[in-house]
């Protein structure tokens, strides 16, 4: 994996993926504490910044899941307790 290549190409979650990578392979050959120490703290935030741009490109395309159960249930009515249709989820 060349970092330097991905991230030349400008997509900034697939950068983030690479540098997790490359910061979790070094953590596995390292043997000093302090430098896991601090590699450990940089992998968190990076994980913490793909996850934002994930949650972001899922809000963005539309796929939330609300919206995925409203695909899933699309044409069924919601019952109540008492088993009667309280809306149509195609409205």
């Amino acid at each position: 994996m060349d970092l330097a290549k991905i991230a030349k190409k400008g997509d900034n979650l697939e950068t983030l993926r690479a540098l997790r990578q490359r910061i979790a392979e070094t953590i596995d050959a390292t043997k000093s504490g302090r430098d896991i120490a601090a590699l450990s703290r940089q992998l968190q935030i990076v994980m913490s910044q793909i996850a934002e741009l994930e949650q972001q490109e899922e809000i963005d395309s539309g796929d939330t899941v609300l919206k995925q159960i409203l695909e899933k249930h699309k044409g069924q009515s919601a019952r109540d307790a008492r088993g009667r249709a309280t809306y149509d989820a195609d409205d």
